[in-house]
């Protein structure tokens, strides 16, 4: 009897270590965009309904948009909430994730992810850039039950058979944990989802114009999130199109989806109007023809923090350690991004990010 129960043990035993060591691999074979899981993982350290403003979508929204520029300038707390190469089958997730610990003031969409061709939601690493990190498991389904078409979701269950192969990037592995690791003891995002490069962009003179598409499923994927923000009885909502390098060919798109958003009640705004105004027109405030540089965020977010102020009233009514706590980010950040210009031109084309607060 005994030595049948030594066995029972032994068994048990080695169950729960070989699931407890599954469980540590499919996390470590993880390769994901770096700057994503600072800003999906720093999200989730801000405290419960600290946050004025949160803005959601792609890359646009991590390079163009300083959080702690705008605390400095305008006093209200916001967030880079981002997901390089989010489609619009993504932004009601986000949205839902973002409410689920946040009361802000004002939700921003930058409208990026809804702009391309329909195989834009297809992108297997952007979805799972966003699905794996989604920590309720019961909004990770509903989110693939959303976005994914029914014949693909296994790929967003099994995850131990998406990584498995990441052995071959053991590199992507390494800075994933890092970053990982990085978010889970720092006890704070600082940077607050913001991460860019300095390097200013060489395409000038060479750009073609940049056609945007407005397709049946991005409308169907855009109507769906306004419903949604409906529902939620959200009062204060903007879709903008932050600026980019390019020329847009077909601008009668954006009136398209200004004079859709409207038709709900919410805002809409294309900055793309503005880059003059802003002095923004030109290589210098761009690393590349889609996303600003450090130099060219900085003259945005004073732009774009300003329109919410005057249009929105989001400065929020804080504690002192709420405002203790920004001012130390504002201060890390500013320090971070003053140390990576000193570095030399060949670092320029790295980002700063959330690595870089020391």
């Amino acid at each position: 009897m005994r030595r049948q129960i030594k066995l029972i043990v032994k068994g048990v035993c080695f169950c729960i270590i070989a699931v407890l060591l599954f469980g540590l691999l499919n996390v470590t074979m993880r390769v994901s965009d770096t700057i994503t899981v600072a800003s999906v993982k720093g999200f989730y350290k801000e405290p419960e309904n600290s946050l004025d403003v949160v803005v959601i979508g792609a890359s646009e929204v991590y390079a163009d948009y300083c959080a702690t520029k705008a605390w400095e300038d305008y006093g209200y707390t916001s967030y880079s909430f981002s997901v390089s190469g989010a489609p619009g089958s993504l932004y009601k997730s986000m949205a839902r994730e973002a409410l689920s610990k946040q009361k802000p003031k004002a939700i921003v969409f930058e409208i990026n992810g809804f702009l391309n061709k329909d195989t834009y939601y297809e992108r297997t690493y952007q979805l799972h850039n966003w699905i794996d990190y989604i920590p309720d498991a019961a909004n990770r389904q509903k989110t693939i039950e959303e976005a994914i078409d029914k014949d693909k979701r296994d790929d967003f269950k099994n995850m131990f058979a998406v990584n498995h192969n990441n052995w071959k990037d053991l590199s992507g592995c390494v800075r994933t944990c890092r970053t990982r690791l990085k978010m889970e003891f720092c006890g704070q995002s600082y940077m607050k989802g913001y991460a860019c490069k300095a390097c200013e962009s060489d395409y000038e003179g060479k750009l073609k114009k940049k056609e945007l598409h407005f397709t049946k499923k991005s409308r169907k994927y855009l109507i769906d999130l306004l419903n949604y923000c409906k529902e939620q009885k959200i009062e204060n909502v903007l879709f903008a199109r932050f600026p980019h390098q390019k020329e847009i060919a077909n601008p009668e798109v954006l009136d398209e989806i200004g004079k859709l958003v409207e038709e709900y009640g919410y805002d809409f705004q294309n900055f793309e109007n503005v880059k003059s105004e802003l002095g923004i027109e030109k290589d210098d405030s761009y690393y590349n023809p889609e996303h600003m540089n450090i130099s060219g965020s900085e003259k945005f977010t004073k732009y774009f923090g300003k329109y919410l102020v005057d249009h929105y009233d989001v400065v929020g009514n804080h504690s002192e350690e709420i405002k203790n706590s920004w001012d130390e980010c504002a201060q890390k950040t500013r320090k971070a991004i003053k140390r990576y210009a000193k570095m030399g031109e060949k670092h320029h084309y790295r980002f700063v990010t959330e690595m870089d607060i020391q």
